[in-house]
């Protein structure tokens, strides 16, 4: 590819890069509003929270008792791993969407 065409492709995809980060910016403001330090720090403690649940349920496997037993113990394994992925999931999205500048964290 020559130099002249490796520039113009690097124009048109920084030029569609500042599109999305304004659309993005614009939908955040309108359907999220504004983000603050305290909510930030609420979502990183809720993420450690499920994070220690999770890994409580784990450490309460012994291999003992019955399939009942471990069907039980799966499904609580399950949900705790669940809700702590989905929750990690969203303040690595909301990082990200704040590392992109699509909102301003506020004091």
């Amino acid at each position: 590819m020559s130099h002249d065409i490796e520039a113009q492709v690097r124009r048109v995809l920084q030029r569609i890069d500042h599109e999305i980060t304004e659309t993005n910016r614009r939908k955040f403001d309108e359907h999220v509003g504004e983000v603050h330090h305290a909510d930030f720090l609420r979502l990183a403690e809720a993420v450690a929270t499920l994070r220690v649940e999770y890994m409580k349920t784990v450490l309460t496997a012994d291999g003992t008792g019955t399939l009942q037993d471990h069907a039980a113990w799966a499904k609580k394994m399950q949900a705790h791993r669940l809700a702590y992925t989905e929750a990690m999931s969203g303040f690595n999205e909301l990082r990200h969407a704040l590392e992109r500048g699509y909102f301003t964290l506020q004091d």
